[in-house]
C-alpha cells in the first residue's frame, strides 16, 4: 500500500533537463499463467528494450546504470500483489518500489521525472474508505485503499463491550431491567465506537465512510457522527460483525465503485453546464492546457485511457498542443515533444494540491461526446 504522503513527495522529486528517472510498471500477478516460473521478467525485458530504443548516445549509459539497479532487485523479488511499481535513477542514489493490488496501466519510461500518472489515476478510483463494522456491543474498524483492507486491531479495546444477557445475568431484576441495561450499554457502547471513528477518520484521513453490520446499531451510529463525518459516508453493508476481511474488502469495493460512477455523471454534468455558462470551467485540450500555464485548474477532469500528445517548455514549464510548433510562445524556449501531455498535466494538478478526475462509463462516454474527453472547474 501507497499512503499519499508517499505520493505527495513522489510528486516533489526534482525535475532536471540533464537527468532521468526509469519508472516502471510491471504485471506480476501470480493468477496469470503468464506470469508464472517469473515470466514477468521476460515482459519487463521487453519494456526495456523498448524504453531504450531511440535513445542519444549520451543517455544510453545513465539509463543502463538504472536497469543494472532495477535487474538486480527483480532478481531477488518475490512476487507480491498484482502489479510492481519501480521509479529509480542511479545518479542520484534513489530506488522506489511498492507491490500494489490495483489495475495500473503498464509500460516503462525513462524521463526527467518519475511517470506518476498511473499512481495519481489509481487514488482516485480507490479513495481512502473507512469501514466501521459493528452490532450493540461488539465492533471492528477497518481501512480500505488500493484494493487492500487493513483491521485496526484493538481499536475499541478501551471500553468493556460485552454484550448484556438478560437471561440469567440478574434474577433479581426484571426482564424490562434487564433491556434497560442492554439498551444503555448499547448506546454507551455505540457511543464510544462514533468517537473512536473520529478520531481515526481525522488520523487516517478518510475520504469515504461505509458503516457495516447489525441494522439497528448501523441507523444509531450513524446518528451519533459529527455532521462533517456524516457528508463522507457512502452506504451501508449488511455484515456480521465476524466477517472475513476478504468479505469486507470485496463488499466495500463493490458500494464504493456504485457510489463513484454515479459521483463521476454528476460530476461531468456539473462541469458541462458551467462551461456553457461560462462560468469557471473549460472544455477540450486547449482551453484546459491554457488554463493549466495560467494557474487556474481547480479540479482536472478527463475520461478513462484519455490520450494527446503535445509539448512542455524547460525554461517555463508551460503545456501546450502539438500545433505551437517548436517554440514557445510564451518565453520563447524550445519546446520539448510529448507524446503524453496528460501525464505532466496530471502531475501539475495533483503537485499543486487540485483533484484529479479520471471519468468511466457512462460519464467517460457523455464527456468524450460532447467534450473531446477533458475539462477542468477553475479557481477563477
Amino acid at each position: 500500500m501507497i499512503t499519499r504522503a508517499e505520493l505527495d513527495e513522489l510528486l516533489q522529486y526534482p525535475s532536471k533537463p540533464d537527468n532521468n528517472v526509469l519508472s516502471v510498471y510491471l504485471d506480476i500477478d501470480q493468477g496469470k499463467a503468464e506470469n508464472l516460473n517469473r515470466g514477468f521478467a521476460v515482459r519487463l525485458k521487453n519494456l526495456l528494450r523498448e524504453a531504450e530504443a531511440g535513445l542519444d548516445e549520451d543517455q544510453e549509459r545513465p539509463f543502463r546504470e538504472d536497469v543494472a539497479r532495477l535487474n538486480a532487485f527483480i532478481a531477488e523479488y518475490s512476487p507480491q500483489g498484482r502489479w510492481l511499481v519501480v521509479l529509480c535513477d542511479a545518479s542520484q542514489d534513489f530506488f522506489w518500489q511498492r507491490s500494489l493490488r490495483v489495475p495500473l496501466e503498464g509500460g516503462a519510461h525513462w524521463q526527467p521525472r518519475p511517470y506518476l500518472r498511473p499512481l495519481i489515476e489509481a487514488r482516485d478510483e480507490f479513495e481512502r474508505c473507512g469501514v466501521v463494522l459493528t452490532d450493540r456491543g461488539q465492533a471492528r474498524l477497518f481501512t480500505v485503499y488500493l484494493n487492500e483492507v487493513v483491521e485496526h486491531e484493538g481499536a475499541f479495546a478501551e471500553l468493556d463491550v460485552r454484550r448484556f444477557d438478560a437471561s440469567g445475568k440478574d434474577r433479581i431484576l426484571s426482564q424490562m431491567s434487564h433491556q434497560r441495561k442492554s439498551n444503555s450499554h448499547a448506546r454507551a457502547h455505540l457511543k464510544h465506537v462514533a468517537e473512536i471513528t473520529e478520531r481515526t477518520a481525522d488520523k487516517e484521513g478518510f475520504d469515504r465512510l461505509v458503516l457495516a453490520g447489525h441494522n439497528e446499531a448501523v441507523h444509531e451510529l450513524e446518528r451519533l457522527l459529527s455532521e462533517r463525518l456524516r457528508k463522507r459516508y457512502i452506504g451501508s453493508l449488511a455484515l456480521p460483525v465476524t466477517a472475513a476481511h476478504q468479505q469486507v474488502l470485496d463488499e466495500t469495493l463493490g458500494i464504493e465503485s456504485g457510489y463513484e460512477r454515479e459521483e463521476e455523471k454528476k460530476l461531468v454534468e456539473t462541469l458541462l453546464t458551467m462551461a456553457r455558462k461560462n462560468s469557471n470551467a473549460v472544455l477540450g485540450l486547449k482551453d484546459t492546457l491554457k488554463a493549466a500555464v495560467e494557474g487556474r485548474i481547480h479540479r482536472l477532469v478527463y475520461t478513462e485511457g484519455y490520450e494527446a500528445s503535445g509539448s512542455e517548455c524547460p525554461q517555463c514549464t508551460s503545456l501546450l498542443t502539438s500545433e505551437n510548433g517548436q517554440v514557445c510562445p510564451h518565453c520563447g524556449g524550445v519546446l520539448i515533444p510529448l507524446s503524453d501531455v496528460i501525464e505532466p498535466l496530471a502531475q501539475l494538478a495533483a503537485k499543486t494540491g487540485d483533484t484529479v478526475e479520471q471519468v468511466r462509463e457512462d460519464a467517460a462516454d457523455q464527456l468524450r461526446h460532447e467534450a473531446g474527453g477533458i475539462g477542468a472547474f477553475l479557481r477563477f
